[in-house]
């Protein structure tokens, strides 16, 4: 669940980059149920890979001029991505569902510099959701389906460094404290969900106002159904992404 940044970046500090573009995302949702529960609600694991997204990052630095290195780096990232809407069946009786994915996250960051390293962290909002809808004649398909709408805290730090004038690259990492999960949580007692994610990613400085960007980004979520006082399950919801496109710099 994420973007890039400049985290490594040549050494004069932009005030503004505004980037995108098309990424190829994966979501894998497992659900456990143990042999000896027989009165679980029935959701259907789930997977689709090769679904295509588009990315849009926003970044503004209004400090970016500042002598201080303590007040230079604090910045507004925002992002959003929407993917297209895929058509999920099941193959035993031929039942169809249509398919929506979104994710966005609005954060403040800070960067310290040391030389060709730097540090960042960050902190904010994010949310994360995928449901299903039908026309008619899915049958009971939709209320099997793990449709989620996560929101949440992001906290997290990066690392990067520039390789060369041109090249950079990053790692980030970022925990999830979830507050929403969505409808699924109507299924059960009670539910515990955590997440986190980390991101890697390279840039090319084509031009002083334009990189190309690749990105790699992870996005995991963990949960406890509570069934019944006495009795749990367990499930885990992941989101994998990779991004090619480009970022106007000023």
């Amino acid at each position: 669940d994420d973007d890039d940044d400049d985290t490594a970046r040549p050494k004069s500090r932009p005030f503004v980059i505004i980037g995108g573009g098309f990424e190829a995302g994966s979501r894998n949702f497992s659900y456990a149920i143990p042999s000896a529960i027989n009165d679980a609600p029935n959701i259907r694991p789930y997977q689709a890979p090769f679904v295509p997204l588009l990315r849009i990052v926003a970044q503004v630095y209004p400090l970016a001029g500042a002598s201080s290195p303590f007040l230079s780096g604090w910045g507004f990232v925002g992002d959003f991505a929407k993917a297209a809407s895929v058509t999920s069946e099941n193959m035993a009786d031929m039942q169809k569902l249509e398919t929506a994915w979104t994710e966005w996250s609005a954060r403040l960051r800070f960067q310290y510099v040391l030389s060709d390293f730097t540090l960042g962290v960050e902190g904010g909002l994010g949310g994360q959701s995928f449901s299903f809808t039908t026309s008619g004649g899915a049958g009971t398909l939709i209320d099997e389906v793990p449709g989620v709408d996560y929101k949440f805290i992001r906290l997290g730090g990066s690392a990067g460094m520039q390789v060369t004038p041109e090249i950079s690259a990053r790692i980030g990492f970022h925990n999830k404290t979830v507050s929403g999960m969505g409808t699924l949580v109507d299924k059960f007692e009670q539910t515990a969900v955590s997440g986190f994610g980390g991101e890697l990613a390279a840039d090319y400085q084509l031009m002083p106002a334009l990189r190309l960007q690749l990105l790699l980004n992870l996005g995991r979520y963990s949960q406890v159904f509570q069934i019944r006082q006495d009795a749990q399950v367990g499930g885990t919801d992941q989101f994998v992404g990779a991004m090619l496109g480009a970022a106007y710099v000023r």
